[in-house]
């Protein structure tokens, strides 16, 4: 018998602390201008892990695309 292993979905503060530079600012730039938040907004929700779910949905999104541009 198999043991089903749990699949840890990683949030996006430790995705993104795990960029490099360049991919930070093409991703950040991307939800900045996607969700028409601010840059100190965007880095308190980071700081906080407070981000709304629709904006974890968009986030997700843009996520998948950056990563199929790579």
């Amino acid at each position: 018998m198999k043991k089903e292993q749990k699949l840890k979905k990683i949030d996006f503060r430790d995705y993104y602390s795990g960029l490099p530079d360049n991919k930070k600012e093409e991703v950040r730039n991307a939800i900045l201008t996607e969700s028409g938040m601010s840059y100190t907004t965007f880095y308190y929700k980071l700081r906080n892990n407070s981000f709304k779910p629709l904006e974890l949905k968009m986030i997700d999104e843009i996520t998948k695309l950056s990563t199929l541009s790579e």
